[in-house]
Parts: C-alpha cells; sequence; structure tokens
C-alpha cells in the first residue's frame, strides 16, 4: 500500500460499522463550510461516534501508516 491509498478516517469508521455513509457525508459538508476543523471533531461533536471508536480508527490508521514506512 503506498501512502496515498492509506485509508482514511471516515472510510475506517464506515468499514468498522461505527458510521453511516449519509453521516459521514453531512459530517464532510459541515467540515467544508469554513473554519478548520478536523472530521473526527465533527463527527464527535454530532454525535455520531464515541471518542473511543475515534481512537480505534486513528490506531488502525497509523498501523497502515507503520506497515507503509517498513
Amino acid at each position: 500500500m503506498n501512502p496515498t491509498s492509506r485509508k482514511r478516517i471516515g472510510q475506517i469508521l464506515c468499514e468498522k460499522g461505527y458510521l453511516k455513509q449519509s453521516q459521514l457525508e453531512q459530517a464532510l459538508a459541515e467540515q467544508k463550510k469554513g473554519k478548520y476543523r478536523q472530521l473526527g471533531q465533527i463527527l464527535l461533536e454530532l454525535g455520531y461516534i464515541t471518542t473511543e471508536q475515534l481512537d480505534e480508527a486513528i490506531a488502525l490508521q497509523e498501523e497502515q501508516r507503520e506497515n507503509v514506512i517498513s
């Protein structure tokens, strides 16, 4: 897997069943409205995911990054 093909947080959360595609799309639309906020923060604010779910997705993303580097 090359660095540009690494999974995004939203994709990981959807694949884990923590997030619906429609919720992801709504959060992405919210992100585009202006103020810079990370997607994970928006998903938390909307109540779509828990901190634990976000932490798990970030850990999986980091694991992918480490596998690419090594």
